[in-house]
C-alpha cells in the first residue's frame, strides 16, 4: 500500500499526489510546527529503565549514575516546511553559545540528513536551563523537513512493533 501522502500533498486528477507550492511570504517561524505531545514526548519509565541498563553494560562499573547518559527523557520535534526554515530553525536553536543567559545549549548533533542516514533529520541533544530548576535538563530535539516526518511516522510505528517483546506490549 505504501506510505500515506505528505500533509501538504494535493490529489492529482490521475489519482496520484503532488506537492503543493509552499507560500514563502510567511516568516520562517510560521513555516514550522513544534510536535510535542506528553504521550510521546516524555520517555516512559520502562523504556528509560531499559536504556539505563544498556548504559550500565556499555559503560561498565564506576560510571554511575547511568541515568546521566540518557539524553532523551524529554523530547520534541520541529517540522519545517522548507529548507530555509530548517536552516533558520537550527540557527535559532544553537543561538549564541557565548551568551551566558542562553536557556538552551546544544551539546550534541547527529546530522542524519547530511550522512544520508535514516531518518534523514537533525537529531540533537541540549541542556535546557529552566528558571525553576537548579540544574539543567537534558532534552532531545529533532528537526525535520515536514514531508520526511510524515514518512517517518509510518516507519516508526513499524519499529515499535519490531521492538515489542510480545503482541500485548504493542
Amino acid at each position: 500500500a505504501g506510505a500515506p501522502p505528505a500533509p501538504d500533498a494535493a490529489p492529482r486528477p490521475s489519482g496520484g499526489i503532488e506537492l503543493q507550492e509552499i507560500a514563502r511570504n510567511k516568516p520562517w517561524g510560521e513555516r514550522c510546527l513544534i510536535k510535542c505531545d506528553p504521550s510521546v514526548s516524555i520517555k516512559g519509565t520502562s523504556r528509560t529503565g531499559a536504556k539505563i541498563a544498556d548504559y550500565e553494560k556499555e559503560k561498565g562499573p564506576g560510571q554511575y549514575p547511568y541515568a546521566a547518559f540518557v539524553g532523551d527523557s524529554l523530547r520534541a520535534s520541529v517540522l519545517c516546511d522548507d529548507a530555509e526554515t530548517f536552516c533558520k530553525c537550527w540557527q535559532a536553536l544553537v543561538g549564541d553559545p557565548n551568551n551566558p543567559n542562553q536557556k538552551l545549549r546544544v551539546t550534541r548533533l547527529k546530522n542524519k540528513l547530511g550522512k544520508g542516514q535514516e531518518p534523514f533529520n537533525f537529531h540533537l541533544n541540549a541542556e535546557f536551563q529552566s528558571s525553576l530548576l537548579a540544574d539543567p535538563l537534558m532534552v532531545e530535539i529533532q528537526i525535520w523537513i515536514t514531508p520526511i516526518m510524515a514518512l517517518n511516522d509510518v516507519s516508526h510505528a513499524q519499529y515499535e512493533v519490531s521492538r515489542a517483546k510480545s503482541a500485548e506490549a504493542i
